[in-house]
């Protein structure tokens, strides 16, 4: 294995079991324990921008987005934690009942990576046109790996990114064409400081709400 390869990827929407449209949690289990020093990523949605998103026990929130209580909105957030060996699956939680959602879990080969030095920057601002943006990280050190979290609400006309600027890569998503609020991540190997920044391009074109 060699930094940023996909070790195990697991994902589910809120049609699968432990994952029901207006449950206040869902469990999440992995195919396989996880590797120490490994980089774990969660990304989870609610279709409700009052289902405020809870961070699962010892794993930092990244960036977030929902507390407002609108219904005509999306929540959303992306937590990681570097592996003790032991996990071998997730329990998220919701504030308020909400309408449904995605999670999406990957495990990162970490190689040569600093886990105690992270960067975090996001713009989680739901959006009402076809370009999704995240704000500009800037590392302290030349070289890294960057992740960009998406969120896109796809019930109608199955709405979601379908590229990305700055030669970031998808590196896992949930349904494209089902359920609600899409989740996306995309990543990049860097050799310099920055800033980098990270946009992804809705397909199809059209109006549609969403967060990167």
């Amino acid at each position: 294995m060699a930094l940023g390869e996909i070790v195990q990827i697991r994902w589910a929407t809120c049609s699968a079991s432990n994952w029901t449209s207006g449950a206040a949690s869902g469990v999440l289990t992995f195919t396989e324990t996880c590797t120490a020093g490994n980089l774990l990523l969660c990304i989870q949605s609610r279709n409700d921008d009052g289902a405020a998103i809870v961070t699962p026990s010892g794993w930092t929130v990244g960036p977030t987005h929902g507390t407002s209580g609108s219904s005509a909105s999306l929540a959303g957030a992306v937590h990681w934690k570097k592996s003790d060996g032991t996990e071998t699956g997730v329990t998220l939680s919701w504030a308020n009942e909400a309408q449904g959602g995605q999670v999406l879990f990957l495990e990162v080969d970490a190689t040569g990576l600093d886990l105690t030095s992270v960067h975090e920057n996001d713009d989680p601002t739901i959006v009402g046109v076809e370009a999704h943006g995240t704000g500009a990280v800037t590392l302290d050190v030349a070289g890294g790996y960057i992740v960009a979290g998406f969120v896109c609400d796809n019930a109608s006309g199955g709405r979601y990114i379908g590229s990305y600027s700055d030669s970031f890569e998808e590196i896992g998503y949930g349904s494209k064409t089902a359920g609600h609020a899409c989740v996306q991540l995309a990543a990049k190997i860097v050799s310099s400081v920055g800033p980098h920044e990270c946009y992804g391009t809705l397909e199809p074109a059209g109006f549609d709400q969403g967060w990167g």
